[in-house]
Order: structure tokens, then sequence, then C-alpha cells
């Protein structure tokens, strides 16, 4: 499913998550976040619509043996803001 995850400082970008819940997600990132990073994420995720970003904290960080995607389980926190 196709998802926006933006963060402050850094902007948004739109990925497909690997697994979603009612509880959190996982999805890949060339990002760099560590553990307890909040993270605002809309999913599913229309481009030029209106979407809704609920709150998100990385609950855990996977690097790769190889490339440069990251996995990323981040667990849900509560609403954030319509946009």
């Amino acid at each position: 499913m196709a998802a926006c995850v933006r963060f402050r400082g850094v902007g948004q970008e739109v990925l497909v998550t690997e697994d979603l819940s009612r509880g959190g997600l996982c999805f890949m990132s060339r990002q760099l976040f560590i553990e307890g990073t909040r993270i605002e994420v809309a999913a599913p995720y229309t481009p030029g619509g209106v979407n809704i970003f609920s709150d998100y904290r990385i609950q855990a960080v996977q690097k790769p043996a190889k490339g440069n995607l990251i996995r990323y389980h981040a667990m849900h926190i509560g609403l954030a803001l319509a946009g």
C-alpha cells in the first residue's frame, strides 16, 4: 500500500509499506532514523488528495547487510493532522 512518511527537518517520502496493521506498520527507506523518532504517516496515500496523517514512533531499525534501504517498524501513537 502506498504511504507518505513525513518528518520535521527532513521532508516527506512516498513509499510502499511492507506490512500495515491497526497498531503499526513496516516500511523501507534510505532516510536514517533512530529508535524513538516520531514520524507522521498517511496510509493509504493518494497524491494530490486529502490525506490524513497519524503519529507513529519508530520502534525498531534493521540495517541491511547489502544495499542502502533500511527497514523500520513503527508503532501507531495517535492522530496528527489532516492535509
